[in-house]
C-alpha cells in the first residue's frame, strides 16, 4: 500500500511563500524553460541550508514551448543541469508531446532520452516520461528502460473520466510489470492535483500550480471544496461573506490557526495570504494521505 504522497509545488507569488516553502522542506517543480531565476533562488538555498529536505524536480519546458510551437536545444538544456545537477532531484527529459507534434513522437523522445542519459553528469536522476497518446507499448518499452520511477503527463484539458481511464491503464500495464519482473516503478503525474484521484491510484507524486492560480481567482482550498473570498467575488452565491455563521466561524478557527486574518486574505493583497492558505492545505493533505485501491482490473470502456 502506498500511504506516502510526495507533492511538488510549481512555483511562488511572494518572498512569505518561498519562506514558508522552505521552512516546511517543500519539494519544488520548476521548468528550465521559464522558471530559472526560481531555479537559481532554490539551488543557493539548499547550498545554504543542508538541513532543507525538500526534493528539486527540473522540468524541460517541453509542454510550454509546445504550445508556443517555439523548442528546446537538448544541448543547453543538458549544459544547464550538469551545472546544477549536484542539488537536482529528479530531471525531466526533453519530450516530444503528441498532442502538439502528432505521429511518430514516442521515436523524438526515445532519441532525446538516450542523448541525455549519454550526456547528463547524473543520468541516474533522469526519468522517461509516457503521454497520454502515445501507445500503450511504448510505456511497456519505457517500463523496460530499468528505471524505478517514471512520470505520465500531457493531462491537461482531459476530463476527470478521460484521467481516470488513462490512470487505470497505466496502472493495470505497470502492475502487470511489477508481477513479471519482482520490480516495483514509481509514477509522477505532472499537472495533476485531484484528491480523488490522487487517492485512487499508487501514485508516489505530483505537481501542479493550483496553490497559486486558485488563489488568483480569489478563492482558497477548505475540507469544504473551493470558496470564494476576495471582496471582488463577495456577490456569488458561495462566498465565505454569504456563509452561515458557523461556517464563518470555522473558517476563523482556521484562520487563527495559521495566524492569518480575515482582512488579510480578502484584501487588495490578499492572493499572497489565500496561496499560503492553499499550501497549508495541500501539505495537510499529503500528511494525512491515504491510497485507497480503486484501479478497475478491467478496461472501464
Amino acid at each position: 500500500m502506498n500511504d506516502k504522497l510526495d507533492y511538488f509545488f510549481v512555483g511562488w507569488n511572494s518572498e512569505l511563500l518561498f519562506n514558508i516553502l522552505m521552512e516546511n522542506n517543500c519539494n519544488m517543480l520548476l521548468s528550465q524553460y521559464n522558471n530559472r531565476p526560481m531555479i537559481k533562488r532554490v539551488v543557493e538555498y539548499k547550498k545554504e541550508h543542508p538541513e532543507y529536505t525538500g526534493k528539486l524536480f527540473i522540468d524541460s519546458g517541453a509542454y510550454t514551448v509546445s504550445t508556443k510551437g517555439d523548442e528546446v536545444d537538448i544541448d543547453s538544456y543538458i549544459s544547464y543541469i550538469n551545472e546544477i545537477g549536484e542539488y537536482v532531484d529528479i530531471i525531466a527529459p526533453l519530450d516530444v508531446i503528441p498532442k502538439f507534434k502528432g505521429d511518430k513522437t514516442e521515436e523524438a523522445s526515445e532519441k532525446n532520452y538516450n542523448y541525455m542519459m549519454e550526456h547528463l553528469k547524473y543520468p541516474e536522476k533522469l526519468i522517461p516520461v509516457f503521454h497520454e497518446g502515445e501507445s500503450w507499448e511504448y510505456l511497456k518499452k519505457i517500463l523496460s528502460y530499468g528505471k524505478d520511477y517514471i512520470a505520465v503527463g500531457a493531462l491537461v484539458g482531459a476530463s476527470k473520466n478521460q484521467i481516470e481511464y488513462f490512470l487505470n491503464k497505466v496502472f493495470l500495464i505497470i502492475k502487470e510489470f511489477e508481477k513479471e519482473t519482482g520490480r516495483k516503478i514509481k509514477v509522477h503525474t505532472f499537472g495533476m492535483t485531484n484528491q480523488k484521484l490522487l487517492k485512487s491510484f499508487p501514485i508516489t507524486s505530483a505537481d501542479s500550480t493550483s496553490h497559486i492560480m486558485c488563489a488568483s481567482r480569489g478563492s482558497i482550498m477548505t475540507d469544504y471544496g473551493i470558496i470564494p473570498v476576495s471582496d471582488v467575488q463577495s456577490n456569488l452565491k458561495n462566498h465565505i461573506f454569504n456563509k452561515s455563521d458557523a461556517a464563518m466561524k470555522t473558517l476563523q478557527k482556521y484562520l487563527d490557526k495559521l495566524g492569518i486574518t480575515l482582512d488579510q486574505i480578502t484584501g487588495e493583497r490578499g492572493y499572497i495570504y489565500r496561496t499560503v492558505i492553499n499550501v497549508y492545505y495541500i501539505l495537510d493533505f499529503c500528511n494525512n494521505y491515504k491510497y485507497e485501491d480503486k484501479i478497475t482490473r478491467k478496461p472501464l470502456f
